[in-house]
């Protein structure tokens, strides 16, 4: 009986120390539940913020899409314009060139007709010239025809003074 007795001493050892780790359990499990607890509502916190995060994330890639799409437009309208500008650019070349190559040939003409306005000028003065020469030589024949005009009259009156004198000569000859 002793042997029960103790057995039975060493159970309520057992118990009281088994009543020990069970409270201890349970002011762990308090500890834990709390600590669960605390976790849990800073979990929920967290996938609070989490999703504020995401839709705030979300939003900002919705708008930064929506700008990147704008700036792809807007792109797109720029090169629209630059390759219209370059098409106007390339058109005002050619209608540069084409007006660098009328100027050309206009100069060219331009450097003809006054190659030919010269030519007509030298000739005009060479035709004024010669007709001043014309007109020159004409006033000196015009003077030598007056000279030979009035030695010719000169000449006839003593021709006729010789016959004349002839005739004089003639008829006291034939007296």
């Amino acid at each position: 009986m002793e042997e029960s007795v103790n057995q039975i001493i060493d159970l309520e050892g057992l118990n009281s120390e088994l009543d020990g780790l069970l409270s201890d359990l349970h002011g762990r499990e308090e500890a834990l539940s709390a600590r669960v607890k605390i976790l849990e509502e800073e979990l929920s916190e967290a996938r609070a913020a989490a999703s504020s995060a995401v839709s705030c994330i979300a939003e900002k890639e919705t708008s930064f899409f929506s700008v990147l799409e704008d700036l792809r437009a807007l792109l797109r309208e720029e090169r629209a314009k630059v390759s219209a500008v370059s098409s106007e650019r390339d058109g005002l070349l050619g209608q540069l060139r084409d007006s660098a190559s009328l100027l050309e040939e206009e100069r060219a003409a331009f450097s003809e007709k006054d190659a030919l306005i010269e030519r007509l000028k030298r000739a005009v003065e060479q035709e004024r010239t010669e007709k001043a020469e014309g007109e020159l030589r004409a006033e000196n024949v015009h003077a030598l025809l007056r000279a030979k005009q009035e030695d010719f009259m000169h000449a006839q009156k003593l021709v006729e003074q010789l016959r004349d004198k002839l005739r004089l000569w003639k008829s006291k000859q034939a007296a």
